[in-house]
């Protein structure tokens, strides 16, 4: 098979991939195509950061690793403090799909990516699929890889058995973050349903005009409109053999577009760009009181309003039936290793401390509100200590659940792409359409794009 070439744009075409791909948030649907084992070190179980025996160099091993957010450059850092033979450089690079993954691939493109990349695991297929990331799993023992939990492993495998295109760092299951302080003044009951959540919006919206109890962050962030929709059956793609299904107008979708478009209607969400000043002091202020989102919306808060601390807490999503229990992922990702990567020993060996180690998640957890996804991890005192940001509460016990009912969601093969279109047709619909009709609108967007690029639709 020969080694396709890698595109700088947001997609990639179907004729030069090896393997067909569809991955779900805790499972994997069909695969096919061709798919070789990496060539690498046998794996043995000696002790270490890695289960690989590296080749010896006579000078230190040089890495380079890109990702975003706060907390990498001290975890780089303590990493070169104690590894003298492997010393990483660590570069600062945008949000994925808000310009990192691009940058990815236009230095694939050049011929000149890093050792190392952040990338998020419903991004994975469009890497992968162009051969431009390395299958660590011989690099890593037996007990390494069982140590992760099954859905991270799933979501990286790509329907590969035993494969790892990536090693797991954090996951992001979804909850209710909210000012407990407020609903508690107002006598408003925490939304079990989003029928109650939308009845709770319009108390809100008369207790204080300025307030909102949410604010919709699809306009800027499909992966969160995405997350939302699976939890409510929705699927976006279905892969059978060569051929793709896109579905993003589907009604379980449809039905989470037109209850944020009734909260938006009757101004009882608001609509500022998610994470910008405007946004983040909103809720300094005490203007949006709750927020459906991934266990690292916790970090986020405490950074956007520290003032606040002691008046929020965590409850599980409203359900859309209930009694249901039925959660939602937004994020996730782990440390890849470029396929043209001169020392991919050394650099699983990197990411594996990345993934496993408890000094690393002791800088990135309070930093970025990374959540592990491995067993060893998980059982940290950092997740089972009462929070006094959240007025005592062991919020990972949230987190914890939330994770064990996400539902499956198959990913399509250019996932940024997909993002894109929604992200898109969702500011054109601003005070000219609905969030309903957008959805249509990107349905057809991304069956062009994924024609265009040679891939088959049914």
């Amino acid at each position: 098979m020969n080694k396709p070439r890698i595109r700088s744009d947001r997609s990639v075409r179907s004729g030069r991939i090896g393997i067909a791909l569809g991955i779900a948030l805790t499972g994997v649907v069909a695969i096919s195509g061709c798919s070789a084992a990496p060539s690498g070190p046998t794996s043995t179980d000696s002790a270490g950061g890695s289960g690989a025996e590296c080749p010896t160099s006579s000078t230190p091993v040089e890495l380079s690793y890109w990702s975003w957010g706060a907390g990498f450059v001290e975890a780089v850092d303590l990493w070169n403090s104690t590894n003298p033979d492997i010393q990483v450089t660590h570069s600062d690079i945008p949000t994925g799909n808000a310009g990192g993954y691009q940058k990815m691939f236009a230095a694939l493109e050049a011929g000149t990516p890093p050792d190392l990349a952040f990338i998020e695991f419903d991004n994975l297929a469009s890497f992968a699929g162009q051969g431009a990331l390395l299958d660590v799993s011989t690099y890593l023992t037996s007990d390494e890889k069982s140590d992760f939990l099954a859905p991270a492993l799933a979501q990286v495998s790509l329907g590969v058995e035993g494969a790892m295109y990536n090693v797991p760092l954090g996951g992001g299951p979804m909850a209710l973050v909210y000012r407990k302080d407020l609903f508690t003044q107002n006598n408003i009951a925490v939304p079990t349903t989003w029928a109650e959540f939308e009845a709770a919006a319009a108390q809100v919206q008369q207790i204080d005009p300025t307030a909102s109890l949410a604010n919709f962050d699809g306009y800027g962030n499909a992966n969160w409109f995405a997350g939302l929709a699976s939890q409510n059956d929705a699927q976006w793609f279905a892969n059978e053999g060569d051929a793709w299904e896109v579905t993003l107008n589907s009604g379980a979708s449809k039905e989470v577009a037109d209850l944020w478009q009734s909260m938006l209607d009757a101004k009882t969400a608001s609509s500022l760009a998610t994470f910008s000043p405007a946004w983040s002091d909103a809720l300094a202020q005490g203007k949006i009181w709750s927020w459906p989102t991934a266990v690292w919306g916790a970090g986020v808060i405490k950074t956007s309003a520290p003032d606040t601390s002691g008046n929020w807490a965590v409850a599980p999503l409203p359900q859309w039936s209930a009694g249901s229990k039925v959660s939602a992922t937004w994020g996730g990702g782990g440390v890849a290793v470029f396929a043209e990567s001169k020392n991919p020993c050394e650099a699983a060996e990197f990411a594996l401390w990345m993934g496993n180690s408890p000094d690393a998640l002791a800088i990135l957890n309070p930093a970025i509100g990374i959540y592990p996804t491995t067993k060893s991890l998980l059982a940290s005192d950092l997740f089972t200590q009462p929070d006094p940001f959240f007025g005592e509460q062991v919020i990972f016990d949230e987190f914890k659940a939330a994770s064990a009912e996400a539902p499956n969601f198959t990913f399509g093969p250019s996932m940024g792409n997909t993002y894109a279109s929604v992200t898109d047709a969702f500011a054109a619909a601003v005070g000219g359409g609905t969030l309903s009709g957008a959805l249509d609108q990107a349905n057809e967007s991304v069956i062009s794009s994924l024609e265009k690029d040679g891939f088959t639709v049914k």
